[in-house]
């Protein structure tokens, strides 16, 4: 499977965050992942970049493709379904419960056969009666927690990462590392960050510069 940028580029406001970006991603097909740090400055473009690649928004010009593993185009409906994403502007419903929460995830988007609430609920370390808790009397700590177990439990192909450590204490900082060394799957894994704590498993690197996107060195 594959990820084609195209001569793209954004902008806001008449201000371009990039331009004549051609790229391309290879997510694995393996039990390797390829994690990858993208990196950049504040209002530098990360996070919008992440969400052009998950086919979110889209490019104010040139072209962002999906390609299958047979090399057939898919359609942004069908891509959307390889994606799973954790980031501090996603919002999680907070009028549900837990248990309400995760049946409506599961619904949407399964989350891979072994991982139940039970499970979800351990690792978070949460107490057990949280399941029948409306997600909004969480702190913000604990909503970062299910946000990170949903994009890695469910069942994608490219997991974005924004500002994962966003909100977390250092319990929470464990199950962050735990997370990405035990349960990575056949992915391609893309962390956006300004900071070394978050990115320090990566293996490859990619930095936004002066309306370009560039490989590094870590």
């Amino acid at each position: 499977m594959k990820i084609l940028l195209k001569n793209c580029g954004k902008s806001f406001h008449r201000q371009w965050l990039y331009r004549n970006l051609d790229f391309i991603f290879k997510i694995p097909n393996g039990d390797k992942p390829q994690i990858t740090a993208l990196l950049g400055a504040n209002g530098s473009g990360k996070s919008t970049f992440c969400l052009m690649l998950i086919q979110q928004i889209f490019p104010t010009e040139g072209s962002i493709q999906w390609l299958d593993d047979e090399e057939k185009e898919l359609s942004s409906a069908d891509a959307i379904k390889y994606c799973s994403l954790a980031s501090p502007a996603l919002e999680l419903p907070e009028e549900l419960s837990l248990q309400e929460w995760f049946e409506f995830h599961q619904a949407i988007k399964p989350l891979y056969n072994e991982i139940d609430l039970g499970y979800l609920i351990q690792i978070c370390q949460f107490p057990k009666n949280t399941r029948e808790k409306a997600i909004a009397t969480f702190s913000s700590g604990m909503k970062q927690r299910v946000k990170l177990c949903a994009a890695f439990f469910s069942q994608s192909r490219l997991l974005i990462l924004d500002e994962p450590l966003t909100n977390l204490d250092s319990k929470g900082n464990e199950l962050f590392n735990y997370l990405l060394e035990n349960h990575h799957y056949n992915r391609l894994i893309i962390i956006a960050s300004n900071r070394k704590d978050e990115y320090q498993l990566c293996t490859h690197s990619l930095e936004i510069s002066n309306q370009f996107i560039r490989e590094t060195t870590l």
